[in-house]
């Protein structure tokens, strides 16, 4: 029986834990620590403070963060030896267990070449959501494609199944063995999805013809780099193709590895909004802003609520969506919001809520301290909607201010403020705004554009 630490217990660890127990049934959950002080015990069981990690009998502490590598560092700083420690993509190695699971969303006409696309953990984050837009683009093209990760939330795996992907649940494919290569084999080319993916690229690389696609901020790349580093060496790229979603993502990785990205690769989605309403708000009717992300740091929704606070403005509302990433900082954000009537906070909603939702949305809000090319930004101006967003996303590439939407300064609520102040004054702006907005989607990301740009890459290298 192994006597087990988890360090974190957010929704990270909460959305994960049964399958921990299904991956290895002999471990032990002993002890929980976690740095949110005020968290004192996880149902009925106590919550113990890093800095008594000594006291603790275990044999392993299992990092329960998509920020691992800063846990992992707090715990070496104790004494604890690193061969001890496993983050989430470490205990998948070790413990990963079942079948290769294949759901059909379609069947296809047995002609064209054959895709694999491979990604992280299949949920609803931004890079897998490009990566099954790409699917559907290369389909569009008439090619056989098949979207692949080692584990997924299954929700998310049939709505993309109902879209028409086929969905491949492999567990054990990072095992690399006979038959997991054989598998691999069976496709012409391979687009692995997103740089946590550093060594499935690599590795690929040297069995098909592979297109390595990049989206992270840098701290991500930093800690992959941390975690991998026997496979962070630019000569292992000799055989991969390196293309970027955008300006942001190839400037952090031309940071480590300069000069070595290919290209841009802009993703495309689906146009779920043909024929864009155009809406004029009547002299009483409030304009509603809304930041839709998850709840962290990053996506600045303090910096949000902090522009919001100082505006103290009956004509708009300000809306917070998205699911918790960070405990600690949501509750934060929680209890300043309720000083404001006007600033209203929701969970996290399905892609068709969010369609629904767009409806009563004027302005979409993206004040991220860093975002490669947020898929919500797209979304909005598909539907018609004018956005907002810092100069640190992917997005303000595309964003000419008072035509089609704002950039404002990074980590400036006061600019945020003005940009927001300017919307509300101008109110008959908002419909010209939109309608701009939609035209910016159709130019650069509705879904022919994108499969035109995929399958001239793809072209390159079925001839490699």
């Amino acid at each position: 029986m192994m006597k087990a630490i988890v360090f974190g217990t957010g929704k990270f660890f909460e959305n994960r834990e049964k399958y921990i127990r299904y991956l290895n049934p002999e471990l032990s959950i002993v002890a929980f620590i976690d740095n949110n002080s005020k968290k004192r015990d996880y149902k009925g069981r106590r919550v113990y403070k890093p800095e008594r990690i000594n006291e603790l009998n275990f044999d392993r502490i299992l990092l329960m963060s998509r920020n691992s590598e800063e846990m992992r560092r707090q715990l070496l700083s104790f004494g604890v030896a690193n061969e001890k420690i496993l983050d989430w993509d470490q205990f998948l190695i070790l413990y990963r267990r079942g079948e290769m699971q294949f759901y059909c969303g379609h069947e296809g006409n047995g002609n064209g070449k054959r895709i694999l696309v491979l990604t992280a953990e299949l949920n609803y984050n931004g890079g897998t959501i490009a990566a099954a837009y790409a699917v559907k683009a290369m389909q569009d093209k008439g090619y056989q494609v098949c979207l692949a990760a080692e584990n997924g939330n299954l929700p998310f795996v049939y709505e993309m199944v109902e879209m028409g992907i086929n969905v491949v649940l492999y567990p054990k494919l990072g095992d690399f063995g006979a038959e997991e290569r054989f598998f691999i084999r069976q496709f012409d080319v391979v687009l692995v999805n997103v740089f946590q993916m550093i060594r499935f690229a690599v590795i690929i690389s040297k069995m098909r013809s592979t297109l390595w696609w990049i989206h992270e901020p840098i701290y991500l790349i930093e800690e992959t780099i941390e975690r991998f580093p026997e496979y962070a060496d630019i000569n292992c790229f000799e055989d991969l193709k390196i293309y970027a979603v955008s300006p942001v993502p190839r400037t952090n990785f031309n940071h480590f590895f300069p000069k070595r990205i290919n290209g841009l690769l802009p993703y495309g989605i689906p146009d779920y909004n043909c024929a864009p309403k155009t809406i004029i708000k009547g002299k009483n009717e409030k304009i509603v802003f809304a930041l839709v992300g998850t709840f962290v740091f990053h996506k600045s929704q303090d910096l949000f609520l902090k522009a919001t606070l100082k505006m103290h403005s009956n004509d708009a509302e300000f809306w917070m969506i998205g699911s918790v990433g960070d405990e600690g900082f949501f509750k934060e954000i929680q209890e300043k919001a309720e000083v404001f009537q006007n600033v209203r906070l929701f969970g996290e909603f399905s892609r068709e809520e969010m369609g629904r939702i767009y409806d009563e949305i004027d302005v979409l809000v993206c004040p991220s301290r860093k975002d490669s090319l947020p898929i919500v930004c797209t979304e909005a101006m598909m539907y018609g909607k004018p956005v907002i967003v810092s100069d640190s996303t992917g997005t303000a590439h595309y964003i000419e201010n008072g035509k089609n939407g704002f950039v404002c300064k990074t980590d400036d609520a006061d600019d945020l403020r003005e940009k927001m102040e300017w919307i509300i004054n101008n109110p008959k702006e908002l419909p010209i705004m939109g309608e701009q907005a939609r035209k910016t989607y159709e130019l650069y990301f509705s879904m022919d554009k994108f499969a035109d740009r995929l399958e001239e890459l793809l072209c390159q290298l079925f001839q490699s």
